[in-house]
């Protein structure tokens, strides 16, 4: 069992690089707080920026709506991003998946469902994470919404979507 840590860059999805949280004008002209809902961008930034520096093009009026983003438009930010779908192993996601693909394609950005927090239906909430590494049965990740870097065991994870970035992005 070998272990795996890559060095991901950490983005933030509420607050920039000076500490200051994001701030943008309303439809309504109000300055309000931006991001509580853009882990999918915070995400697909520390997946570029491992390999190398620069702007994004994102999805700015998914971006600007700060709504989240859902299944159906993955395929979009794949597209704008440079990003492939991993196909998930048939006996499920393995350790070994995981550590192949790191040491292969490098961090993978990865859809996940938690708890829901809230108490309303669906009973699950998604969020996007950057898994960055394993060490023995801990899962490395970065996550966009403190941020900060974080280990949680391999076990009972439920993923929706993993993406790469794309060797011809490269």
């Amino acid at each position: 069992m070998l272990n795996v840590k890559l060095d991901v860059p950490l983005v933030g999805q509420q607050h920039g690089y000076d500490g200051q949280l994001n701030m943008r004008r309303d439809y309504a002209g109000n300055v309000r707080p931006h991001g509580n809902h853009n882990c999918w961008y915070a995400c697909a930034c520390m997946l570029s920026y491992y390999f190398r520096p620069g702007p994004r093009l994102g999805l700015p009026s998914v971006w600007r709506a700060d709504i989240g983003i859902n299944g159906y438009q993955f395929d979009w930010l794949a597209r704008t991003e440079g990003l492939e779908r991993l196909k998930q192993p048939d006996d499920g996601l393995t350790r070994d998946f995981i550590e192949e693909t790191l040491i292969a394609r490098g961090p993978i950005w990865a859809a996940l469902r938690l708890p829901s927090i809230s108490g309303n239906e669906p009973p699950w909430d998604g969020h996007i994470i950057v898994l960055t590494g394993l060490i023995e049965d801990m899962l490395c990740y970065n996550d966009p919404s403190y941020p900060a870097r974080g280990v949680i065991y391999f076990d009972g994870l439920l993923f929706d979507d993993l993406f790469v970035k794309n060797r011809d992005w490269l």
